[in-house]
């Protein structure tokens, strides 16, 4: 479910959007985050908890802030630009009234917390793992998250930059993966599959 079909869906005029051309390393302020949902309309934006892991990436098309469009609770995470970015913000009071206007809008909408929360259910099925070796297997497995670093992934993890590494090679050795500079291929789903039982 692309999320960022609501923007396009509720029409904002343009008294309703604010749109700021964020250099890389700007980090969106409290108050910007507690009061809009903000669109990603190009670059990369990370978003990591308050004791610096890295929680998502948010890529062009990405939204941030609608998860909790119905709650004014600040949400405690850091949203900082990995690269120069246009960001699109919309205050939650117009979003919300637009959104309660529109049914359609609101199945999206509800189709989006659904995915959502299984983001969710496998970032804690992921995070509470024990081992290295098991976070790395079941990212995997079944993350579609690209990163720009190992730094990134080791953070997305929650593990350590050298149990990343020696977990990769680990994979690699038993023929599951390869790996290009940053890229990680899979090479055979089945290995990583069974990795467990071993």
């Amino acid at each position: 479910m692309d999320i960022s079909e609501l923007f396009t869906i509720l029409s904002f005029d343009q008294k309703d959007i604010v749109c700021i051309n964020a250099r890389k390393g700007h980090l969106v302020d409290d108050e910007a985050k507690l009061s809009s949902v903000v669109l990603i309309k190009s670059g990369q934006v990370e978003v990591k908890s308050s004791n610096g892991t890295l929680l998502q990436l948010l890529n062009s098309g990405s939204v941030y802030g609608v998860s909790n469009l119905f709650d004014d609770e600040k949400l405690q995470t850091r949203l900082c630009c990995l690269e120069d970015s246009v960001l699109v913000f919309v205050s939650k009071d117009v979003f919300r009234n637009k959104l309660l206007e529109n049914k359609g809008a609101i199945k999206l909408y509800c189709s989006f917390l659904n995915s959502r929360l299984s983001f969710l259910l496998s970032r804690i099925d992921l995070l509470t793992q024990s081992s290295s070796r098991e976070k790395v297997r079941l990212y995997l497995l079944g993350s579609s998250l690209e990163f720009s670093s190992r730094t990134q992934l080791a953070s997305y993890l929650g593990i350590a930059r050298s149990a990343l590494f020696k977990e990769l090679k680990y994979f690699e050795e038993l023929g599951a993966i390869e790996t290009k500079g940053h890229k990680i291929i899979i090479k055979d789903i089945k290995i990583l599959e069974e990795d467990k039982k071993l």
